[in-house]
């Protein structure tokens, strides 16, 4: 793992903003510690980092 610390007016290099292109083209690839949601699963992050509160009934 690779760890960086961002500090407020730094700048990406040319070759940390290639890097992050290049990452923009991979697949996304899920395993048992990196699951694909659920719906009910992707519902309940939207609501939880939305700060809004679910709805009292379900669909």
């Amino acid at each position: 793992m690779v760890t960086f610390e961002l500090r407020e007016g730094m700048k990406l290099s040319a070759e940390e903003k290639q890097a992050l292109e290049n990452a923009k083209k991979l697949p996304v690839v899920y395993d048992e510690d990196s699951p694909e949601l659920t719906e009910a699963m992707e519902q309940a992050f939207i609501f939880q980092t939305s700060g809004l509160k679910p709805p009292p009934f379900r669909r």
